[in-house]
């Protein structure tokens, strides 16, 4: 099961339709609390949450995100803050999808982080490749190429070259590790990760490495 993040990235907001609304709420008091890790807001707090929600501009019929698939992005309406997860069969293509995703959001969108539990960077770097080319990755292992899928393969190869697409393999990583690799991306980037991806999720532990435990990222790091 692959579990992908999608970020908060500020979109543009429009011309407002309640923004005197908005600037009379912002003479109310602040109530809200935090107890636990749990936020407490009060009617003006989550009221003015939801009017600044509803003002943001949205293009391409999209409430989020691109996903880079028309059919997906139209039942989804693209990838909102937030965690989704793609569960299916073994070797249906779960992370041949999740990295056709994930290249098209840092192609496009910005910086991503693919962690793969299971697959080397070369293992996950070869489904890549055959979703871009049609090729069968068995004849890519093989080298069974011609000399037009030849170039097809380096072309594939530099277009992933150039894009923001991150990947962390390895085993035993936890939500810490996660969170570090994320900040390193960004740093690198100089930009927040528009998403994050995990292949798969089951494998991945707590902080204490836990793998039964598990606590979802905090919104700054996802």
């Amino acid at each position: 099961m692959c579990g992908m993040s999608a970020s908060n990235r500020s979109p543009k907001a429009r011309p407002s339709f309640g923004s005197s609304w908005l600037r009379a709420t912002k003479k109310e008091p602040k109530i809200g609390r935090r107890l636990s890790g749990q936020v407490v807001l009060s009617p003006p707090e989550w009221t003015g949450h939801l009017m600044e929600y509803l003002e943001r501009s949205r293009t391409g019929g999209l409430a989020g995100v691109s996903t880079g698939l028309r059919d997906l992005d139209t039942m989804t309406l693209g990838l909102s803050p937030g965690l989704y997860l793609l569960a299916a069969s073994t070797g249906t293509g779960k992370t041949a999808l999740a990295g056709q995703i994930a290249l098209h959001v840092a192609e496009h969108h910005g910086p991503v982080v693919f962690v793969s539990m299971e697959l080397t960077d070369v293992d996950l770097g070869v489904r890549l490749v055959s979703v871009l080319t049609n090729v069968k990755k068995e004849k890519l292992v093989l080298g069974d190429l011609d000399d037009g899928q030849q170039h097809q393969v380096l072309g594939a190869v530099e277009r992933l070259e150039r894009s923001k697409l991150y990947i962390v393999y390895g085993s035993g990583y936890t939500t810490g590790d996660v969170r570090a690799h994320l900040l390193r991306a960004q740093a690198a980037e100089g930009a927040r990760p528009a998403l994050l991806v995990v292949d798969y999720v089951q494998l991945l532990g707590d902080e204490d490495g836990d793998p039964h435990v598990l606590r979802v990222l905090p919104h700054h790091a996802s």
